[in-house]
């Protein structure tokens, strides 16, 4: 009986040493975002908590989990126009950037967490203004 049960301890000991974490990229194409957009937006913004459709009647009823779902909107309407970043609220309140020349409104997004960088927000608003595809 003891040996069985060293045994069984050896061999789950065994399995979790010999699992390696797998960090292989994730293909984002079926979330319908370009693969750059989409590693900002998925990473910050479609999170729990915050953007994804479990949380979303929480704020403003945006889920940003799919481009169609983004598409869909808020209780506020659209948050992207396509081909004006400077008309599209989600630049308002996440631009942390002067240069960038859109309206900067708080709270800033994401909430509690770190602000999106100059080239993350360089790339949302270049997605936006070639139309949001």
């Amino acid at each position: 009986m003891k040996q069985r049960l060293i045994l069984i301890i050896l061999s789950v000991v065994i399995l979790f040493i010999s699992c390696a974490k797998d960090v292989g990229s994730f293909n984002y194409a079926s979330l319908g975002y370009p693969q750059d957009v989409a590693k900002i937006i998925v990473t910050k913004c479609a999170v729990t908590g915050c953007h994804n459709d479990i949380s979303k009647g929480a704020v403003g009823g945006l889920s940003l989990e799919t481009w169609d779902k983004l598409f869909e909107g808020g209780r506020g309407g659209a948050v992207i126009i396509p081909y004006r970043p400077d008309y599209s609220t989600f630049m308002y309140y996440t631009n942390s950037y002067n240069e960038l020349g859109t309206i900067q409104l708080n709270p800033k997004m994401p909430i509690g967490g770190d602000k999106l960088s100059i080239d993350e927000q360089k790339i949302i608003y270049n997605w936006i203004k070639n139309g949001a595809p």
